[in-house]
């Protein structure tokens, strides 16, 4: 007989909290929560960060840390 045994895939990552202002030279920590495709919390799941701008708000790509560098708006994502 064979078995297959598969990890079950990421469905969906959601970012905590909503939309933030920063003013330059502060930092704040985001957290992610992974789900699969049954919706069950992937614990300890690595997520990857990025920021659509640099230039205003750099991100940690392993912890999340953000800190703001300059005004303007960006978007930071997980994966």
């Amino acid at each position: 007989a064979t078995v297959t045994v598969t990890a079950p895939g990421v469905a969906s990552v959601t970012i905590a909290g909503d939309s933030t202002t920063m003013a330059p030279g502060t930092t704040r920590a985001l957290s992610a929560t992974v789900r699969d495709d049954d919706g069950a919390v992937m614990a300890g799941h690595a997520v990857r960060w990025t920021t659509s701008a640099p230039a205003v708000v750099e991100v940690d790509s392993a912890s999340g840390l953000l800190r703001a560098v300059a005004a303007g708006t960006a978007t930071v994502t997980a994966t």
